[in-house]
């Protein structure tokens, strides 16, 4: 049902060719009575009897105008009051008239009436050719020539799409290490919204995906959004990380507000489907949360406010003076990343237009025609090589400590009484389970019957059930069906269902959150155990098996581990039973004897021995 009027400014002031919806109220009816509840509402709105002139779907404590409701629904009634005006030509969201687009659009992107006062995009870089040094970048914000870049430091360079592919569109300034520019300070004292859009495809594929600061100002308190910060004070060294958003902002100079993701925030350009075009969307709220979107704007970190002066504050000004590092710190900071746009934007633009944002900035700017060389040259470097023990040292025994008496806490266990299903793929707001000609085979009877559900039935075979029966749909509500235990029934039908997935079929399953979530555990458990033989285990310990994956070990240890770790993360049962396989070993001596040159191998499969060793 749609009303009129029902909103404060519906259609109010709008562009030629705009329109808000009309607020409205879905109603779940019973199947097959659509057009009697529609006939209730008419007859309704044409009465002329003074009594009773409320028409009433009270979803929550009961009450229908119309007795063909469906009150068995999770959702009976669902309201629906649009905010932002549609095309209605598109039925796309409309932006206004093309003057009312061409004034909020900046460099391509339209920021919808809340335009940054910073603004470096890649029309600043126009009259820069590839590869050459980079001295100014003219700012398209509104803040205009005020923050124009005029100075930079060390030799920050333009990449040109058409003549370097970083997996970008438009023009980008290339950091070495060292490089960064020197912006006119800028200052943002409440809620702001930042947002930039960045390559981190490098000459050299195996180089870690490590997440960097990109911005601060000249002492070192304000920075972010990346980087591992080892001290208080104002900071003179970065630490390298890929998993931390990291954020500190002036006036603080205690340990930054941090969130560790877990995982690399930057693909690593060895994972098949890498796309070195990344958006990030860095929101600060009126009560001072932080939020950080990415290139599909799903939330990918969460900062709690902290208003409070100290350890992991999130209060402060954003005061931005430098743009490749803070504080002129040369090592560990933005290099060998790519930056093609960055603005800031003074308020926090709110979650859906963040979504769009960096949608639009990822469209914009990505050109999904990266290509990448994955020949890499193995050699042996240190031939000591040893597998780990396979029992610890025995530790020196101790009197064993009187422990403190454990606070137990009763818990009960609740039994799930009820029964899920989900649709395995697409099904809409609603899905009707098809009944018609639904047969299966029964074992008991060595035969096919056809079954249907019919909630008044005991059975849920067609020959066992009366003449009066009265077959219900089946439906999923946003692709989830929940089954109480008073419809033994209807569980049975979709228990025995040729589409559940049980059976081999390929429409919906049951949902076992117990038995998921014991399985999820215990890959988990996996995983862990995985990445803490990565970190805790010797470097020489950890050679063979660097080997028997065919990683290359004559990188940095860092780089070794990091590797292994990916393989890890990939593989974590292979890898965890990699080190108490006797071919780790057998492959690392062949790899070895190989390596300096005292076995000969040969196509035919077999090896010989060289005479001078």
């Amino acid at each position: 049902m749609v009303f009129d009027d029902a909103t404060l400014y519906q259609e109010s002031a709008l562009f030629t060719g705009e329109a808000i919806e009309k607020a409205s109220v879905s109603i779940a009816c019973i199947e097959g009575k659509e057009v009697e509840v529609i006939d209730d509402v008419m007859k309704f709105m044409s009465s002329e009897a003074k009594a009773n002139r409320f028409m009433r779907f009270d979803g929550k404590t009961g009450g229908f105008t119309s007795k063909f409701v469906d009150t068995s629904k999770g959702q009976i009634v669902v309201p629906r009051i649009k905010a932002n005006p549609i095309n209605v030509q598109t039925g796309e969201r409309s932006f206004g008239n093309a003057t009312a687009i061409a004034a909020n659009t900046i460099a391509g992107i339209n920021f919808n009436y809340t335009q940054p006062i910073i603004d470096y995009n890649h029309e600043g870089l126009a009259s820069f050719s590839n590869a050459a040094e980079i001295t100014s970048w003219d700012n398209g914000g509104t803040g205009g020539a005020t923050y124009d870049i005029s100075s930079n430091v060390g030799d920050p360079h333009c990449v040109d799409p058409a003549s370097t592919d970083l997996g970008l569109s438009q023009k980008s300034a290339q950091f070495l290490e060292g490089d960064h520019f020197i912006i006119p300070t800028a200052k943002f004292d409440e809620d702001y919204t930042i947002y930039y859009v960045m390559s981190n495809k490098t000459s050299t594929p195996t180089y870690p995906p490590y997440f960097n600061v990109l911005y601060g100002d000249a002492d070192g308190q304000t920075l972010g959004p990346g980087g591992e910060i080892p001290e208080s004070g104002n900071a003179s060294k970065i630490g390298l990380s890929p998993n931390k958003f990291t954020f500190r902002h002036y006036g603080e100079t205690n340990f930054p507000a941090q969130v560790n993701t877990g995982s690399a925030i930057l693909q690593h350009e060895s994972e098949t489907d890498h796309d070195p075009c990344h958006v990030f969307i860095i929101r600060r709220t009126s009560d001072l949360g932080i939020f950080v979107h990415d290139r599909e704007g799903n939330v990918v970190a969460e900062i709690p406010p902290n208003p409070q002066k100290g350890f992991g504050s999130t209060s402060g000004q954003l005061r931005i003076e430098r743009l490749g590092t803070t504080g002129d710190i040369v090592l560990n900071h933005f290099a060998k990343n790519a930056l093609a746009r960055f603005g800031i934007i003074n308020e926090d633009i709110g979650y859906i237009e963040s979504v769009r944002l960096a949608d639009d900035l990822y469209k914009f700017y990505s050109n999904n025609n990266h290509v990448r060389n994955d020949n890499q040259a193995v050699s042996w470097v240190d031939p000591r090589l040893r597998r780990p023990n396979a029992l610890p040292a025995t530790p020196k025994t101790e009197a064993p400590k009187p422990q403190a008496k454990k606070r137990t806490i009763k818990r009960e266990e609740k039994v799930i009484t009820h029964a899920e299903y989900e649709i395995i793929k697409g099904g809409g707001v609603v899905y009707m389970l098809p009944q018609k000609g639904v047969t299966v085979y029964d074992k008991e009877k060595d035969t096919v019957r056809e079954m249907r559900y019919c909630p008044n039935e005991p059975s849920i075979w067609r020959d066992e059930q009366s003449e009066s029966a009265v077959r219900e749909s089946v439906v999923f509500d946003r692709g989830r069906l929940f089954v109480p235990k008073n419809k033994p029934n209807l569980r049975v039908f979709m228990d025995r269902h040729p589409g559940n997935k049980a059976n081999g079929g390929h429409t919906f399953k049951q949902v076992d959150k117990r038995r998921d979530a014991t399985m999820q555990l215990e890959k988990e458990f996996k995983l862990t155990e995985a990445i803490t033989l990565v970190r805790d285990t010797d470097i020489n310990d950890l050679l063979p098996i660097a080997l028997y994956f065919k990683v290359g070990i004559d990188s940095p240890v860092s780089e070794i581990r990091y590797n292994l770790l990916q393989i890890a993360k990939k593989k974590p049962q292979e890898f965890i039973e990699s080190f108490d396989s006797p071919q780790v070993q057998t492959r690392a001596s062949i790899q070895q004897a190989k390596a300096i040159k005292s076995l000969g191998l040969k196509k035919t499969g077999r090896f010989g021995l060289t005479p001078t060793r």
